[in-house]
């Protein structure tokens, strides 16, 4: 291990911190050395050593989209945000 650097670095992605990961996000961060972070929607509840890290949808589905493309275009708008 470099001085200063983390051994392992972990990033978790869920739209709805901490969601499934509410145990082992926080059980990783407090390995010696681990680096753990959460990439989430604004609100979301913080965990014990996990950097959280938000971003916001730049627009929410439009009105005019299809209903069998709601999903579809809603899973594009939060990969672009959080891209």
């Amino acid at each position: 291990m470099v001085a200063g650097r983390a051994a392992v670095k972990i990033l978790f992605v869920h739209q709805n911190c901490p969601g499934q990961y509410k145990h082992l996000a926080p059980a990783l961060a407090a390995r010696k050395g681990w680096d753990v972070r959460f990439l989430t929607r604004p609100g979301k509840p913080d965990m014990a050593g996990v950097t959280k890290v938000e971003y916001d949808l730049a627009r929410e589905p439009g009105k005019q989209t299809h209903r069998y493309l709601i999903n579809l275009e809603s899973a594009v708008l939060y990969g672009w945000a959080a891209a």
